[in-house]
C-alpha cells in the first residue's frame, strides 16, 4: 500500500489522537525565549515585590500578545527553582491566579477573588467553617447529632480569611493575571471603587499585589492622585523597527530550540518575520509552533519558508492585535502630552494677563478688625 493511502487526514488524526500533540511540539511550547524586553520586565517585577512599600501595587500593562501570561509563568517558575535551595520553614511564596470574568454584572470580590484565592492557598473549609464552640456546647448538652455545626462566611470574613492565609503561607507577592476584569463596572465611579478597594485592602497584607492587564488598566492612573501615586506601572511594548537586531537575536534563540532544522535563513527573512509578528516575540514563537506542527505531521525533519507563510495569523487576528497596539501607543502618547501640559501649568510663573494685573496692596497688614459669627440662639 502506498504511503499516500496510509497517510491520516486531519480528521482521522483528531479521532485517533484527540488533542494530543507531538512530544517535540510539547517540549518546544515549554521553552521560553527570555529576550531583552521580557527579562527587563521580569527583573522589574521582582524588584517591585521586594522593595515596593506596603501601601503600593504594581501594574504590568501591555497590549494583547505582549507576553503578560508568559511573564507570570516564568516569574513563578524561576522563583520556585530559586526557593528550592531554601529550607521549607524559611521559604516565602508567590500566589499566581487568573481573575475570571464575571458572568454578569460587576466584579464580585467573593466569587472572583477571595474564593479562588483561598482555593489556590489550599485553605480548608472555604465555604463553611466549623464552629468549635457550638460543637462543645452540643456535646455538653448530650446532643451529638449532628456532631458538628457550620457557619456561612460573609464577604468581610472571607477577606480576613484570605489575607490571613496570605500571611500564614508567607506569600510575598500576589500575581493577578487578566486584571482587566477588575474594571467590570462601566461607570467611572465603579472603576474607581474597584481600584481603591484593592489598594486599601492590600494595605492589610504584607503581600505585594501585581496586576497584569491590557491598556485598559491605564485608567487606574486617571482616577485620583492617591491611587496613581500608589500604583507603579511597568509597560510591555513590542519591538520597534529600530530594535530589529535585538528581535533577530531572539529569533536565532528560537531556531536553537527547534527540534528540526530550518530550510531558510532568519537573517534573510527577518523583516518578513518581524512584520508577521508585529514586533511581538510571543507571536513569532507561536508562528514557529504552528509551522512545526505542520512539518512534523508531514513526517519532515526540516521547516520550510512555505510552512511559515501558511502559519501566519489571519487578517482578522492581526487587525485585532493592531487595534490593541495602536490603542496602547495612543494612551502612552496621551499620557506624555498630558504630563507635559500639566507640568507647564504647574511650573508656569503665570500668564501675561496675570502678570499685567497689579497685586493688591495691604496698607496695614494684620490690623483688620475680625468678623465673628454668632453660633446658637
Amino acid at each position: 500500500m502506498s504511503s499516500s493511502s496510509t497517510k491520516q487526514t486531519p480528521l482521522q488524526r483528531l479521532a485517533v489522537r484527540g488533542r494530543e500533540v507531538h512530544p517535540a511540539v510539547e517540549k518546544f511550547r515549554k521553552e521560553k525565549i527570555l529576550h531583552l524586553n521580557f527579562n527587563n520586565a521580569m527583573d522589574e517585577v521582582a524588584e517591585r515585590i521586594q522593595y515596593g512599600d506596603q501601601q503600593s501595587m504594581t501594574a504590568v500593562i501591555g497590549p494583547t500578545s505582549a507576553g503578560k501570561t508568559a511573564l507570570v509563568d516564568e516569574i513563578c517558575h524561576e522563583f520556585v527553582e530559586a526557593a528550592a535551595a531554601i529550607p521549607e520553614e524559611e521559604r516565602t511564596r508567590l500566589l499566581a491566579m487568573e481573575l475570571a470574568a464575571p458572568e454578569a454584572g460587576v466584579f464580585k470580590w467573593k466569587d472572583d477573588l477571595y474564593l479562588p484565592g483561598l482555593s489556590a492557598l489550599n485553605e480548608p473549609c472555604i465555604n463553611t467553617k466549623i464552629d468549635v464552640e457550638k460543637i462543645i456546647e452540643r456535646f455538653r448538652s448530650g446532643d451529638c447529632h449532628p456532631a458538628f455545626a457550620t457557619q456561612k462566611l460573609n464577604i468581610p470574613q472571607l477577606r480576613n480569611l484570605f489575607f490571613a492565609g496570605l500571611a500564614r503561607a508567607k506569600v510575598i507577592g500576589v500575581l493577578m493575571d487578566e486584571a482587566d476584569h477588575l474594571r467590570r463596572p462601566t461607570s467611572d465611579s465603579g472603576i474607581f471603587q474597584s481600584y481603591d478597594s484593592l489598594k486599601s485592602r492590600s494595605n492589610a497584607s504584607p503581600s505585594h499585589f501585581v496586576l497584569f492587564g491590557t491598556v485598559l488598566l491605564t485608567d487606574i492612573f486617571k482616577q485620583s492622585g492617591q491611587i496613581s501615586k500608589r500604583v507603579y506601572p511597568i509597560w510591555l511594548a513590542p519591538y520597534s523597527l529600530k530594535e530589529i537586531d535585538q528581535f533577530m537575536r531572539s529569533l536565532l534563540a528560537i531556531e536553537k530550540k527547534l527540534p528540526i532544522k530550518l530550510k531558510f535563513s532568519i537573517e534573510a527573512k527577518k523583516i518578513e518575520l518581524f512584520n508577521d509578528a508585529l514586533g511581538y516575540m510571543g507571536l513569532s514563537h507561536e508562528q514557529f509552533d504552528r509551522a512545526l506542527i505542520t512539518a512534523l505531521d508531514r513526517g519532515l525533519d526540516y521547516l520550510t519558508w512555505n510552512d511559515m507563510v501558511r502559519a501566519r495569523l489571519h487578517t482578522s487576528q492581526l487587525e485585532g492585535i493592531l487595534n490593541d497596539t495602536i490603542q496602547f501607543m495612543r494612551v502612552m502618547k496621551e499620557l506624555d502630552e498630558s504630563l507635559k501640559e500639566k507640568r507647564k501649568i504647574f511650573f508656569s510663573s503665570g500668564t501675561e494677563a496675570e502678570k499685567s494685573v497689579a497685586p493688591a496692596v495691604v496698607n496695614k497688614p494684620f490690623q483688620a478688625a475680625l468678623r465673628r459669627e454668632t453660633v446658637g440662639p
